[in-house]
């Protein structure tokens, strides 16, 4: 026996064949050994620490407190008390667990393990109820593996910590779960990461086939991985029964996407994805999709197209006047603008500076008339630098000439007209009528043929003059009845007055004329009265 009080410890091989009580603290180092053939009780102040070989032919009850760290073969195993056991307890007959607790994580080899309630072990346990809180069950027995057999009362099995023989008592894969991931490059999932907590230790198989699942590790390797929905189970195998959970798994892709856009210089600057772009170049961002919440990269090569104006000189003459020019209509020099679209779709601004040659009407100097046909007329205009000249007249008249001088007479007189060429513009036409003062037209010519030369200034003479005007030479016969010339009279020799060239008084009576001219002659009879 050990006294209370009383520390025995064994570093050597030691028999006993007595029965013992233990009140006291008996410990069996890693180096030693102890076996007995007879009953050991271990009383509820009592402690056995086995560190090394216990070996008891007969029963151990356990009122106070069994360790056990090494290896221990008992016949017969009474607990109401506490065994923390690390080790391994091999037991040939009955484990019974009377109101005691086993626990330590360790593992209790029997083929039959009853539980019931018993009062007498709260003064050391606390509580009367049995509890196996972590061993690992096993019945060597290959046919009969299960070691549980009777169980009453207020029996407590941890179904987490404890197995049989290495397998769940009630195994648990813990709950299903369903997740995404962002497929970014270099990404992976661990899907132990979404095990439950106090789950048992299960087997990873993907139902899908992604071929980048590990399922010895757990991991899902999503770099590269073709976007979708991924399906896996862990399977916890118990003893009697399996549990499954169920993983889903979403991978939803991170996009890298490229573009490019150009803009119109008169359009900047340019809002990108909140970016505020005035100035070519590579531009990312990264957004967000609300959907997923994955990040996306966008790409964007941003180039401008400059404004374009073109600037358009002309020169018009004023008789080209409108000018349509890109649907603007322009009546008078100067400047213009429009804004057009151009081939790159852009706004161009078309400039025209337009100048008009305003020619002055030409001046024409001349006196207009003559006083007698086939006199010469000036016709000239006032000369301009450069300029070319147009006349034009009747009898299909043509000019090039500033100065003109030619012969007027009736058959040419009428309106002549001139306008000149500078710098490729025509100025406007000027106009001037030119005449004969003095037409005689013999055709129109009526020779009086009475006259009353009696002094009394009328009718006393024939004003040849006044009828030929001024301009044509003329000769002017008369004769008497018998033909003798009585009379005879040219341009600037005073009139016919019934007198004969002697200037002796002619009688009355009929006399004959011919009057001769430029266009003709003419012949009658002149009554000659007093």
């Amino acid at each position: 026996n050990i006294q209370q009080g009383d520390t025995v410890i064994i570093n050597h091989v030691v028999n006993a064949s007595s029965s013992m009580n233990i009140s006291g603290v008996l410990i069996i180092n890693a180096s030693g050994s102890f076996s007995s053939s007879n009953d050991i009780e271990i009383a509820s102040v009592g402690e056995i620490n086995n560190n090394g070989s216990l070996t008891i032919d007969s029963e151990l009850h356990i009122d106070g407190t069994f360790i056990n760290s090494g290896l221990s073969v008992i016949y017969l195993l009474h607990i109401d008390g506490i065994v923390s056991n690390t080790g391994t307890i091999k037991v040939q007959d009955e484990t019974y667990i009377h109101g005691g607790i086993v626990d330590g994580g360790g593992t209790l080899l029997t083929c039959d393990l009853d539980m019931e309630n018993n009062s007498s072990s709260v003064a050391v346990t606390g509580s009367a109820c049995p509890e196996l809180l972590s061993q690992n069950l096993c019945c060597e027995d290959p046919n009969n593996l299960n070691p549980i057999d009777e169980l009453s009362g207020c029996w407590s099995i941890d179904s987490v910590n404890v197995t049989i023989c290495e397998m769940p008592f009630i195994p648990n894969a813990g709950d299903n779960d369903v997740s995404s991931l962002c497929n970014a490059g270099g990404s992976s999932i661990d899907l132990n990461s979404l095990l439950s907590t106090g789950v048992n230790s299960g087997i990873f198989t993907e139902t899908t086939g992604s071929g980048s699942f590990n399922a010895a590790t757990g991991v899902l390797n999503t770099d590269g991985l073709t976007p979708g929905t991924y399906t896996f189970t862990y399977t916890v195998t118990g003893f009697t029964s399996n549990d499954v959970s169920t993983f889903e798994i979403t991978i939803f892709p991170v996009l890298n996407t490229s573009s490019s856009f150009t803009s119109c210089e008169n359009e900047l600057p340019y809002d990108w994805n909140g970016m505020v772009l005035d100035q070519e170049g590579d531009y990312s961002v990264t957004l967000t999709s609300t959907v997923t919440g994955c990040d996306s990269i966008v790409n964007l090569a941003f180039s401008i197209n400059p404004a374009s104006t073109s600037i358009t000189q002309l020169s018009a003459c004023s008789g080209d006047l409108p000018i349509e020019w890109n649907g603007i209509t322009a009546n008078e020099g100067g400047s213009y603008s429009v804004t057009l679209p151009s081939s790159t779709g852009c706004d161009s601004v078309a400039l025209l500076e337009l100048s008009v040659q305003l020619l002055e009407m030409p001046a024409i100097l001349s006196q207009g008339t003559v006083e007698c046909p086939q006199d010469i007329i000036d016709l000239s205009v006032e000369d301009v630098s450069g300029a070319e000249f147009y006349w034009a007249g009747p009898m299909d008249y043509e000019s090039q000439d500033v100065v003109n001088a030619f012969e007027l007479d009736n058959s040419n007189s009428g309106l002549y007209s001139v306008y000149y060429v500078l710098d490729g513009c025509e100025s406007e036409v000027a106009q001037i009528e030119l005449n004969v003062e003095n037409i005689f037209e013999y055709k129109q010519f009526d020779f009086p043929n009475v006259i009353t030369a009696n002094e009394d200034n009328v009718n006393d003479e024939i004003e040849v003059e006044k009828y030929v005007g001024n301009c044509s030479d003329f000769s002017l016969t008369v004769r008497d009845r018998w033909g003798n010339q009585v009379y005879v009279q040219e341009r600037g020799e005073p009139s016919f007055n019934g007198n004969s060239i002697l200037g002796e008084k002619l009688p009355e009576g009929v006399y004959f004329y011919k009057l001769t001219h430029s266009q003709g002659s003419k012949t009658g009879f002149i009554h000659l009265l007093k």
